[in-house]
């Protein structure tokens, strides 16, 4: 099983979201940790807000600076 670790606030951000929510991320989460494909998820908007990219870019910098 591939270990998980949650970078800045995405664990906080994650206990936020809904019950349901978090269930179906877990799922996933499980079926990429033992090695299966994530499924498709549908985007609902036609434009990412620059709020999340920014998020996103912030979590991906600091996946670099622990390796």
């Amino acid at each position: 099983m591939k270990t998980l670790k949650f970078i800045g606030s995405s664990l906080d951000d994650l206990r936020d979201m809904p019950a349901a929510a978090r269930r179906a991320l877990g799922v996933e989460r499980m079926t990429v940790q033992h090695g299966g494909e994530p499924s498709d998820f549908q985007k609902k908007t036609q434009k990412t807000a620059k709020a999340d990219i920014g998020l996103a870019a912030k979590r991906y910098q600091l996946i670099g600076e622990e390796s």
